[in-house]
């Protein structure tokens, strides 16, 4: 095989595999957001109603654990045209981490709260973490 053959398989190669991998970071990331979403309607219409607190903890800490996995779902390069992912991610992906970041952080103030029973201040802390989701969702997320 000649040497131009062997670089041009090889640069093909390195495109499947970026393809694949970015597909990947893709469809982890968007059930990853999945997840959370189902965890904090299950917050909202079933472990706040019945005061389930020790389930309501858990979805928190789940919303928290995928928060701060989310940043590493974006690498550079991930974006696709079927996403709902803006552009502005990756132009300032600083402050898209620290929103993350701060949802993170307002997931585990929820879980906290949960060990009160107060339900009025877990109200208060569920209410802060939907307005850290609706900040990003504002800048980052693209309507359908």
């Amino acid at each position: 095989m000649r040497p131009i053959a062997i670089k041009t398989a090889f640069f093909c190669c390195l495109l499947v595999l970026a393809g694949t991998a970015s597909a990947q970071t893709d469809s982890e990331r968007v059930a990853g957001f999945k997840r959370a979403s189902a965890a904090l309607k299950a917050i909202h219409r079933v472990h706040l109603p019945q005061s389930d607190w020790a389930e309501l903890a858990a979805a928190a800490r789940e919303i928290q654990s995928w928060g701060q996995q989310i940043p590493a779902q974006f690498p550079p390069g991930s974006d696709a045209p079927d996403d709902r992912a803006r552009p502005a991610i990756w132009q300032d992906f600083d402050r898209f981490s620290g929103l993350a970041d701060a949802m993170a952080g307002r997931a585990a103030a929820l879980a906290e709260q949960a060990q009160s029973r107060n339900k009025a201040a877990i109200t208060l802390a569920l209410e802060a973490l939907g307005d850290s989701c609706s900040a990003c969702h504002r800048r980052f997320r693209a309507k359908r």
